[in-house]
């Protein structure tokens, strides 16, 4: 349970390209809402 904590990028990667940037920013919204997914189908049962 890390993800979101490293905004910057780190100094040995130097500044990102916006557009991985936003491909990153996509993944984890996706990523948030089948963790979401997972909580919700966890407390039914």
């Amino acid at each position: 349970m890390g993800f979101g904590i490293m905004v910057k990028p780190c100094p040995a990667c130097g500044p990102k390209p916006q557009e991985q940037i936003k491909k990153e920013e996509i993944i984890l919204q996706r990523r948030l809402e089948e963790a979401r997914d997972q909580l919700k189908i966890e407390r039914v049962y």
